[in-house]
């Protein structure tokens, strides 16, 4: 407010400043958070576990909600715009939608496949060997699958081939300010803020509109006059098939791939697309997700960078579920309006084509026209369905084949963040089967 007022006009002009913050949502997000945190940290050895937690509107950019911290204060540092962290596979869907997007030539679809065997991308003092964190690989992969389980290996060579700098001209289109145009740009090594990554997720249900997150809704003076009344237009980042395209795949991330534990274990069983996000030694665990009424992002982590021991489906998801399910209280349980513009086929997951008796099949969504229409041969070898349903999500990449790198670790049972309130699936990770691949789930 202060770049678009003058300097006295908040000690003289009588101002009275209007948000666009709900209240009751921002008294469940701090509630939420402070016990979300405090559940995972009572495993730990360590303490100081922070978060940060927002809610926009995303066909308005407005801020519902902002949570900076544990115990926020006036003047406290505020971790939700001030704390810039690396994003880890969260920033994944921004690669995805600048190979579907069809510029500089490319014609990609869901079922278009890429190369899931581990190799070495440059050379010399600039060679790097990314791993795939289930420690399997795969001859082909479709984008829809590899983004579904968070294929690192498939996400470097589809970075290859569309170019890191695209990607990071693509990332600047969203809000995310110029990413480093690095090699492993979409394993999430640059860092952002959690209101910059929840916004610019806000493009994909907000139409492909890119709109600045807002938290002031008008100011007015001692007169009852308007003196500041900001803007909701925007700037359309990609074209509205794109974002509603990039919707249905990141549901697919929820029905089928990394954050399965979203309605698995947490009970969220409404209408949502998001993708996690864990860095290197689960240093930071995200979560970014929407549904058809709010867009929200979770970051999960210590000020001073520390192993939180698990991966962001058991660190960001479960608190995210909490506030969000608390949220959406009472609200009707809807389908995104954006389904009506896409199509759906059964496809196989790795080979790209149309399934049948002969091939396990994936629901994935197209834009008209773009589907597969060669159907599975009986000589096509699939992988099988869910090596890696509970892949982690890391960035890590290993220098060598024999070098660590992320692995999930089973967890018995799902932390309950609100067992008074909700019945969580509890059965193990070791055992737990797939959901399967049917129209039941959307």
């Amino acid at each position: 407010m202060g770049r678009k007022l003058p300097r006295h006009a908040i000690t003289s002009w009588g101002l009275a400043v209007f948000t666009n913050m709900d209240l009751a949502w921002q008294a469940q997000a701090e509630a939420g958070l402070v016990s979300g945190l405090g559940r995972i940290e009572s495993g730990m050895r360590r303490r100081g576990l922070e978060g940060a937690f927002v809610a926009l509107d995303a066909g308005t950019g407005a801020v519902r909600v902002m949570v900076g911290g544990r115990n926020p204060k006036v003047g406290n540092f505020n971790r939700a715009f001030q704390a810039r962290r690396q994003t880890g596979s969260a920033i994944k869907p921004i690669v995805y939608a600048t190979a579907l997007s069809g510029e500089r030539g490319t014609t990609f679809t869901p079922a278009t496949t890429v190369p899931d065997t581990q190799r070495t991308f440059g050379s010399g003092r600039w060679a790097w060997r990314p791993a795939n964190s289930a420690g399997t690989y795969h001859e082909s992969v479709t984008l829809c699958e590899a983004l579904a389980l968070s294929l690192n290996v498939a996400t470097a060579n589809l970075v290859e081939r569309i170019g890191p700098g695209a990607v990071a001209g693509m990332a600047e289109r969203f809000g995310l300010g110029r990413l480093k145009a690095v090699a492993s740009i979409g394993l999430g090594t640059n860092e952002v803020t959690p209101l910059a990554l929840t916004s610019a997720f806000a493009v994909f249900p907000g139409e492909g509109m890119r709109r600045n997150p807002n938290p002031l809704r008008a100011v007015i003076d001692a007169r009852g006059r308007s003196v500041l009344t900001p803007s909701e237009q925007g700037e359309q980042a990609i074209p509205p098939g794109l974002a509603a395209l990039m919707t249905g795949l990141l549901e697919d991330v929820v029905l089928y791939g990394v954050a399965y534990p979203l309605r698995g274990w947490y009970g969220f069983d409404r209408p949502v697309a998001g993708k996690t996000g864990t860095t290197d030694d689960y240093l930071d665990a995200w979560f970014v997700g929407y549904t058809p009424d709010v867009v929200a992002g979770v970051w999960v982590g210590y000020d001073r960078p520390a192993s939180l021991g698990r991966p962001a489906a058991h660190a960001a998801i479960p608190v995210w579920a909490v506030i969000v399910g608390r949220m959406l209280e009472g609200f009707p349980r809807r389908p995104f309006a954006s389904h009506a513009t896409l199509e759906w086929a059964d496809v196989d997951p790795w080979s790209g084509l149309l399934a049948d008796s002969t091939c396990s099949g994936m629901r994935m969504p197209f834009l008209p026209g773009t589907a597969p229409s060669q159907y599975c041969s009986p000589g096509w070898a699939t992988f099988g369905e869910f090596d890696s349903l509970f892949a982690g999500d890391s960035a890590t990449f290993a220098a060598s084949d024999s070098a660590s790198h992320f692995e999930e670790e089973p967890l018995a049972e799902p932390d309950s963040l609100d067992p008074e309130e909700a019945e969580f699936d509890t059965t193990g990770v070791d055992t737990i089967g797939p959901p399967q691949r049917d129209n039941d789930l959307r």
